[in-house]
């Protein structure tokens, strides 16, 4: 076990779980398994970008109990309700969604570590984030989401962790009139120093995952 995290056989391969932070809680008929008295949530990677970097290979993980996220680009909710396992009780996580339907307000009020904020809705977020927080977790690889980085760097402690999802055939054209991710790695060097790229193909064929740590 490690920050919540377990690797366990099950179905005779090693698999990735976490430990369910409200045992008998089921999310979108995700699997539960139960290890040495643990209750446990299978993470499948085909179902979230951060399971698939992790096992492919991310080489820190920059979330463990009692830690503070900021979300942007909540899908699906797999993702956030695995992260919330793991900053477990103590822990929060500001997740910002530019459309909040039933299945994440159910979400949160039962995972009490998660406070759902609106985009459209919520202007300032200074008065709603109200402490610093250890990742900036941003998978909103649709829109030009340099600026979203650079902005809520602010809220970032000053060893803090960036990870963000970008679509890989846009690491590959630079085009002055566009938006695109070689440029945003060129603004991204002088706000963070850039620790690893991984390819998410095998779960996500059009997908990277940048992990950067701020610079102070």
């Amino acid at each position: 076990m490690k920050n919540n995290i377990i690797w366990t056989t099950y179905d005779n391969s090693l698999r990735l779980t976490t430990k369910n932070l409200v045992k008998g809680f089921k999310f979108k008929n995700e699997k539960l398994i139960y290890r040495d008295q643990n209750e446990l949530r299978l993470w499948k990677p085909y179902r979230s970008k951060l399971a698939a970097g992790i096992i492919n290979g991310l080489e820190i993980i920059p979330l463990s109990e009692d830690s503070r996220i900021l979300y942007f680009g909540i899908k699906n909710g797999i993702t956030l309700n695995h992260m919330s396992d793991i900053v477990g009780q103590n822990g929060k996580i500001f997740a910002i969604s530019e459309q909040i339907d039933y299945s994440l307000k159910n979400l949160s009020k039962i995972k009490e570590n998660i406070i759902l904020l609106e985009q459209d809705k919520s202007k300032n977020f200074e008065r709603l984030i109200t402490e610093k927080v250890d990742l900036l977790f941003v998978d909103l690889p649709e829109t030009n989401f340099s600026e979203i980085i650079i902005n809520f760097k602010k809220f970032l402690h000053d060893s803090g962790f960036l990870i963000f999802i970008f679509r890989t055939k846009d690491a590959r054209v630079k085009n002055k009139n566009s938006e695109n991710k070689l440029d945003l790695f060129d603004e991204l060097n002088s706000n963070f120093q850039i620790i690893q790229i991984i390819n998410l193909t095998d779960f996500f064929k059009e997908f990277s995952m940048v992990l950067a740590k701020n610079k102070n």
